[in-house]
């Protein structure tokens, strides 16, 4: 005779023989793959309010559930030829200690699933594979092909970050810690359809998100809030928002690595009753040294970053009447009276990175020119980049007093918002030489091998133009790796 053990499974009775394997389970009555019995012990989810009480409390085995909102529907198992329609109904069939895999797949399509999406709270003790043991993406690889119109809200209790992750997604609206940890890749927040105030992830109790290759688009304000203990780290992030990146307080905490290229127009990290901001060296900064400054009233650029700790630069006039609008800088027209603002370096002298401008001229110019003097010594030794009205680009030096062009191009004089990037690298060809290459609304204006390098003592942007400019924002990005002359 064959030993079988019994298994009380969620309230299904199954048989096992000695290899692990399940067997059906013999009676006088007939044979039965299993044979229903009561609970013996309570059942958390009859008093849940996230969940029905069909919920199961263990996992027994690794699941896939596959969701289609145009063709599937909540009756169904969830498979690939059967799937669910909504979001909701995969979280109800959640176990409540999930010792398994859980994989929600979701089909090309807009989930609209009326209101907030709460999943109730997973605990996730270990799984088979380890990692990634609770997991909601799409079945393309593409975020653009998933849009999640609700805000999702999780509570995800793991044993490691990515034990918990959802990737590959974009949502409309907004994405809810509520605890726990949980990681989120290739995931892009547009903010369309956001109830958050413009916050793409409000984290709570101590939650802990990471986000990985994640774009935030100018429809928000924040990419996350943090109270509570909740903790941010960002890597290789990019977009920009209209506010900072992220909001710290009640001891929360946010990070990022030297990859990570989000740009909040205010500034990076605001620090207010116990927040943190640290970056990716480890340093802390301070309430009183928040990551926001310029011109006095704290708005324009976010150039307190790893290379210039306790550093908050102001902008000042220079030449002219330049005045702040609405966290940018007016240059006015300056084709008979240039027109410049200066931000000295003191302590940052960032010699390699990027450094990012937004501008617009408010009227179409047709003469002058607009200096963006990026790493400038004095006026013998500096780099610029030089639009001028007559459609001509360069991106110009002055070494030892002789002026010289290595990238020229062009440009066509309008007043749409230019994003200018003037990228300074230790390795501009792949083969350790340093260069420079310049890039104007994300377009490559050409590369060149170069040596030179002025002592950094201020930035400079001065307007010649015979139109008004605004500037938008200034950011300066260090590159890895790279030494800041001191």
């Amino acid at each position: 005779m064959t030993d079988i053990e019994l298994r009380n499974e969620n309230g299904k009775i199954v048989g096992y023989d000695s290899d692990g394997n399940k067997v059906p389970v013999s009676f006088e009555d007939g044979v039965f793959d299993s044979l229903s019995a009561e609970r013996i012990y309570p059942n958390p989810a009859e008093s849940s309010k996230h969940t029905s009480t069909e919920r199961p409390q263990i996992s027994s085995e690794s699941h896939t559930f596959y969701v289609d909102p145009d063709s599937g529907s909540d009756s169904n198992p969830g498979t690939d030829t059967e799937p669910l329609q909504t979001i909701g109904e995969f979280l109800n069939r959640l176990p409540e200690f999930t010792y398994h895999q859980y994989k929600c797949l979701l089909k090309p399509g807009t989930y609209n699933e009326g209101g907030t999406i709460i999943g109730a709270p997973v605990n996730i003790i270990g799984s088979d594979p380890h990692n990634d043991s609770f997991v909601i993406k799409s079945t393309t690889g593409t975020p653009s092909d998933v849009v999640i119109e609700n805000s999702l809200a999780l509570g995800t209790i793991t044993n490691e970050m990515d034990d918990a992750f959802i990737s590959n997604i974009t949502f409309a609206d907004s994405f809810q810690l509520l605890s726990g940890n949980i990681k989120l890749g290739n995931v892009t927040f547009t903010g369309a359809e956001n109830s958050l105030n413009g916050i793409a992830a409000p984290i709570h109790h101590t939650g802990s998100i990471t986000f990985q290759d994640c774009n935030f688009q100018t429809g928000l304000t924040h990419a996350a809030q943090l109270r509570q203990g909740a903790q941010a780290y960002f890597s290789n992030c990019d977009g920009r928002v209209s506010g900072y990146v992220a909001v710290a307080r009640h001891n929360g905490q946010v990070s990022e690595d030297s990859q990570n290229n989000v740009i909040g127009k205010i500034g990076f990290a605001y620090q207010g009753r116990g927040g943190r901001y640290i970056n990716y060296d480890g340093e802390p900064y301070s309430r009183d040294a928040r990551v926001y400054d310029d011109w006095g009233d704290g708005r324009l650029s976010n150039r307190l970053r790893p290379a210039t700790a306790g550093y908050r630069p102001e902008w000042t006039n220079d030449h002219g009447s330049p005045t702040a609008r609405e966290g940018g800088a007016v240059l006015p027209t300056g084709d008979s009276n240039y027109q410049s603002i200066i931000s000295p370096y003191k302590k940052s002298k960032m010699t390699t990175g990027t450094w990012t401008v937004e501008f617009s001229c408010q009227s179409t110019p047709t003469a002058g020119e607009l200096w963006l003097e990026l790493i400038r010594q004095g006026n013998n030794n500096r780099y610029y980049v030089d639009f001028a009205g007559d459609g001509n680009l360069a991106l110009a030096k002055v070494e030892g007093g002789v002026a010289s062009a290595p990238i020229t191009s062009s440009w066509t004089p309008d007043t749409a918002t230019r994003e200018v990037k003037f990228v300074r690298t230790q390795d501009v060809d792949g083969n350790g030489n340093t260069g420079l290459e310049l890039i104007v609304d994300g377009n490559s204006q050409g590369t060149e091998t170069e040596t030179f390098l002025p002592d950094p003592n201020y930035i400079r942007l001065t307007n010649l133009l015979d139109a008004e400019v605004h500037i938008e924002s200034v950011h300066e990005r260090p590159e890895m790796g790279s030494q800041n002359l001191l």
